[in-house]
């Protein structure tokens, strides 16, 4: 048997600190996004006897856990047992300590033992004590930046929220975040509802107002993916539909069909409204661009403009390259997965990037914050250039930078699409989110990339 020991103090009395980890979305908020997994089931309350199924994907084998909680003593600790799993034995033990006035420390002990007995501990015992270096690295962290939120905001009143886009890389972390902070959250899915916390909505039938009730916020993030597959006439029509197009009809639907509509509307944007700016940084009112990324972008947020018939408050946030390894831009720059890095084109093209940690947060503070309406970049500080954003990269996973891939075969490639994404220049500064007083998490590239990779220096 070996143990495995962390503790990280905490600004949130034991409390607080138990609770967090009670609700609905803890597992996912601690979940690292290097982590190739999905919960299949889970509990409604921490209590002994409840089960959390979760798969993870090593290579192309799903690999199954099934942890049972057991010893629930809120709110001094609770205990998760592997009752079906790849390791021999697994007990994590999650202990809450006073440390003060609104402070506490939580220590995570883990007894587990390895398979196959001997030879298991001599093949694999390094690598899963790393594993487990990295992940608790990046959970005690999530876990301290998401309570001091919660401690900044806990005196303002919880909120009932729908959510559009939940499935996707922004939605995954927003949804989680908002529940862990004592949010209610129901999920607007095109499928029948699965779940509890699901209403169907196919651009059809009506929007299940006795479902929904009385909602507080709709936060809309769904729109067809722009960079996966060419752009043929009919994925471009794809592509504006599913934002203008959808908005419009949802806004008609929720004016009409909702008795109590939500009084705040936060829409999904992007800085692709800029168009390829050269050179030049510009801010939240900077000119409308060119091209067909602009157009769309232009359409998108007049729809979502409409909202402004039933919601007090509109908000706009356009998002830059979100940097995650869960999705978007960073995988492709990270591919083969070993060997050296390339530079997509001359690398002088500026990229205006932020973390998913500081997507979800700015998104929180922009539905509690009710000095937040109009139009919001949502990108860290500082925009840099593609050779910096590879060569940071390179630093933080021990990978060489090669060369750079010419922009002719890009183009070939990915024809209009290279041109109006990976090559182009787009510099925004969010300077009405930094006036508003947002402290960014991670403010500095190279912080960003190590906590998403789960490289952090000791």
């Amino acid at each position: 048997m070996t143990r495995f020991e962390r503790s990280v103090q905490l600004p949130a009395s034991v409390d607080d600190a138990f609770a967090w980890h009670t609700r609905r979305g803890a597992f996912d908020r601690m979940l690292p996004p290097w982590v190739n997994g999905r919960v299949i089931e889970r509990y409604d309350r921490l209590e002994n006897g409840a089960r959390l199924v979760f798969e993870v994907k090593q290579g192309p084998m799903p690999i199954r856990w099934v942890a049972l909680h057991e010893d629930v003593q809120p709110p001094n600790g609770f205990v998760d047992v592997q009752e079906k799993g790849p390791l021999s034995s697994w007990r994590h033990q999650h202990l809450f300590e006073a440390a003060g006035d609104d402070r506490s420390r939580l220590v995570d002990r883990i007894d587990y033992r390895l398979p196959f007995g001997p030879f298991g501990a001599l093949a694999v015992a390094g690598r899963v004590r790393s594993e487990l270096d990295r992940m608790f690295a990046y959970r005690h962290r999530t876990l301290r930046e998401d309570l001091a939120t919660y401690a900044a905001t806990r005196d303002l009143p919880r909120q009932r929220v729908a959510v559009t886009g939940s499935t996707g890389l922004i939605g995954k972390s927003l949804v989680a975040m908002l529940r862990t902070q004592g949010h209610e959250v129901l999920r607007i899915v095109r499928r029948p509802p699965a779940t509890d916390d699901e209403v169907g909505w196919d651009e059809s039938e009506l929007l299940a107002p006795e479902r929904l009730g009385a909602l507080d916020a709709w936060i809309d993030l769904a729109g067809e993916n722009i960079a996966s597959g060419s752009w043929t006439d009919a994925k471009k029509e794809k592509i504006q539909d599913s934002r203008a197009g959808r908005v419009g009809r949802l806004v008609d639907a929720i004016e009409r069909q909702l008795e109590t509509p939500p009084r705040v509307w936060l829409g999904a944007s992007a800085i692709g409204r800029y168009g390829d700016t050269g050179e030049q940084v510009v801010d939240d009112d900077g000119a409308l661009g060119e091209g067909f990324l602009a157009d769309v972008v232009r359409d998108w947020e007049a729809a979502h403009g409409e909202a402004k018939r039933f919601a007090e408050r509109v908000v706009l946030l356009r998002t830059g390259v979100v940097l995650s390894p869960a999705g978007g831009a960073l995988p492709k720059l990270l591919m083969p997965g070993v060997g050296p890095l390339m530079v997509p084109g001359d690398g002088r093209q500026l990229v205006s990037w932020i973390g998913t940690d500081d997507v979800a947060a700015a998104y929180l503070t922009a539905l509690l914050d009710e000095t937040f309406d109009g139009a919001y970049n949502l990108t860290a500080p500082g925009p840099v250039t593609m050779s910096t954003l590879v060569d940071a990269l390179s630093r933080v996973v021990r990978r060489p930078v090669l060369a750079k891939v010419p922009e002719t075969a890009i183009k070939v490639g990915l024809g209009e699409m290279a041109r109006e994404t990976v090559l182009a220049s787009t510099g925004a500064a969010p300077r009405r989110l930094l006036d508003a007083g947002y402290q960014f998490r991670h403010e500095t590239l190279d912080d960003t990339l190590r906590h998403a990779l789960g490289r952090l220096e000791r």
